[in-house]
C-alpha cells in the first residue's frame, strides 16, 4: 500500500481509494478534507497541511493523538516548526527555510563523507591485498 503511495497510484484526496485503521479515522479525515474545502477552495489540495484546520477537524480540545505518533506537536508534525518556543513565539517562515537548508548543506557533507570513507576503504583493502 504504501509503494502505491509513494508511486502516486494513490489519491490521498479520495477516501474511496484509501484504506483506514478504524471508521472514526476514516470519518474524521474526511472531516479534514471537508473543512479544508471550506478554507482553502475547491483547490484546497494544492495548500500544504494546515495544522489549525485539523484541530478543529478533530474538535478544540480534544485530544491532538496521532495514530501511529501519538500526543505530540501537531503544528510540528505537520509544517516542521513548533507550534511555541521558548519566548512564546512561533518560528518564521524564513527561520523554517533556513533550517531546511543547513539539512540539506549537512546531508551532502554525509554524502561527501561517505564517499570519502568508501574510497579510503578500497584502498585500504588494495594496499592490504599486495
Amino acid at each position: 500500500m504504501q509503494e502505491k503511495l509513494w508511486d502516486g497510484d494513490i489519491n490521498i484526496y479520495n477516501l474511496e481509494e484509501l484504506t483506514f485503521c478504524t471508521e472514526r479515522a476514516k470519518k474524521v479525515y474526511g472531516d479534514y478534507l471537508s473543512a479544508m474545502c471550506e478554507v482553502y477552495g475547491p483547490n484546497y489540495y494544492e495548500h500544504p497541511d494546515d495544522p489549525e484546520v485539523w484541530a478543529r477537524a478533530i474538535g478544540q480540545g480534544r485530544t491532538r493523538w496521532v495514530y501511529g505518533i501519538g500526543s505530540s506537536d501537531l503544528e510540528y508534525l505537520v509544517t516542521g516548526t513548533s507550534s511555541s518556543s521558548s519566548d512564546g513565539s512561533t518560528p518564521s517562515q524564513a527561520e523554517y527555510q533556513r533550517s531546511q537548508e543547513e539539512v540539506q548543506v549537512m546531508r551532502t557533507q554525509m554524502v561527501d563523507l561517505e564517499a570519502r570513507l568508501e574510497k579510503e576503504r578500497n584502498l585500504l583493502a588494495t594496499w592490504l591485498d599486495e
